[in-house]
């Protein structure tokens, strides 16, 4: 049973902002709509007349299958539905259901909304300066005002406070110019031997860190017995989804502070930017070498 015709419906109460209409933000031709369709293929398996009331994926195959639409592109809308829809679940190896309950994710989502923004900013802040100073064999300084630092001849890694993201001609810019080459009023002696290191501007390493806190509530809550009855592998899945989410934000640190600034007394504006890209090999070796 084909359901080729709904990739060009738009019945009202499949809603504007749902998940499957973001992901066929960009689908085109044959996949067109690909989420949608599996997703109402989803939606009347888990409904009335089915004995086990799940959608398993042989069947979403050939409730979507047509000869320009391949398998493997119905397993993966299936998939990156579950990923993100709240009331969607893995059954098994290869099924999905639609429920009533909610599932952890929406939790998740709910307990991220509530997070405020001084609790957020301090655990950013937090999580960079401890992924410095790991395993560092020379002085490293967090800070968000560089003329704090000071005018030693030690090779010294200077890493500006995560608020302070680098744009060349913004304020942050402008102001390592000056940290660089003096410490107040006076000229810095040694300027060279400060590295000085700076996030990419974005929000990436935000949403990692509070998508972390919000996991680690989840898990609080249902260890205090908060959250009522959820299914108990996703209760299993917890802590794992804590360690993935803590991983992914002390990576996104090493992937933001990417920028590297040195003082020059021959360039013309005083410093020498490196832009490492993936930094992480690069800037721990900073970090590591004396």
């Amino acid at each position: 049973m084909s359901h080729g015709w709904q990739r060009e419906s738009r019945p009202t109460w499949w809603g504007e902002l749902n998940h499957a209409r973001a992901l066929d933000a960009d689908t085109k031709g044959a996949l067109k709509g690909i989420h949608r369709r599996v997703g109402l293929a989803i939606l009347f398996e888990s409904s009335g007349g089915m004995v086990e009331k799940v959608a398993h994926l042989p069947e979403l195959r050939f409730a979507i299958g047509e000869p320009e639409v391949e398998t493997t592109s119905v397993d993966s809308a299936a998939s990156a539905l579950e990923t993100r829809a709240y009331y969607l679940r893995k059954i098994g190896t290869d099924g999905f259901r639609f429920g009533f309950q909610p599932t952890l994710k929406k939790v998740v989502n709910d307990r991220r909304a509530a997070l405020d923004e001084p609790e957020v900013t301090r655990a950013i802040q937090t999580l960079v300066r401890k992924e410095f100073e790991r395993g560092a064999s020379l002085p490293v300084i967090v800070t968000a005002d560089g003329a704090e630092v000071a005018d030693a001849s030690r090779l010294t890694l200077v890493a500006l406070d995560p608020e302070r993201a680098w744009e060349p001609q913004g304020p942050t810019g402008e102001r390592v110019r000056t940290w660089a080459r003096q410490r107040g009023e006076a000229l810095r002696l040694t300027p060279g031997a400060l590295v000085w290191c700076a996030k990419r501007p974005g929000r990436d390493l935000r949403d990692r860190v509070e998508l972390w806190l919000a996991w680690q509530r989840v898990q609080s809550d249902l260890t205090e017995g908060l959250l009522g009855e959820f299914d108990p592998h996703e209760r299993a899945t917890v802590a794992t989804k804590v360690r993935e989410a803590e991983g992914e934000a002390r990576g996104e640190v090493w992937a933001e502070y990417r920028f590297v600034i040195l003082a020059d007394p021959g360039a013309s504006d005083g410093i020498t930017v490196l832009d490492l890209g993936c930094p992480s090999p690069y800037v721990k070796a900073l970090r590591c070498q004396a």
